[in-house]
């Protein structure tokens, strides 16, 4: 049910959503990604 709602949704709604979900945790991955090229040389 949830995943209908979600398609019926419009898409800027959606992007909004994920740019929310998104946000917090982008530090970490940047981090991350950091690391991993660090790691590399």
């Amino acid at each position: 049910m949830a995943f209908l709602y979600f398609r019926i949704r419009s898409r800027r709604m959606r992007i909004r959503d994920l740019c929310s979900f998104f946000l917090p945790i982008a530090p970490f991955i940047l981090a991350m990604l950091s690391l991993s090229a660090y790691k590399k040389h």
